[in-house]
């Protein structure tokens, strides 16, 4: 609310579907995991934003972190 920021949930039944979906252009944004979203970053198709870890991945040295 205080972005102003209008999001709509919507569920799925696991990440493959979500994945698609974000990828598919059907979705803009995906609240995800970092184990199950690492290989589409690394692939350079999906852009990560922030991590919610509360340390930084090794494998994801520049991406921000909750830590």
């Amino acid at each position: 609310m205080m972005t102003g920021v209008s999001i709509v949930h919507v569920p799925y039944r696991g990440l493959a579907p979500a994945f698609a979906d974000l990828l598919g252009g059907q979705v803009q944004v995906l609240f995800g995991t970092t184990p199950g979203s690492i290989e589409y970053i690394r692939a350079g198709t999906l852009r990560p934003l922030a991590g919610d870890d509360a340390t930084r991945w090794d494998e994801l040295p520049n991406i921000p972190h909750n830590g």
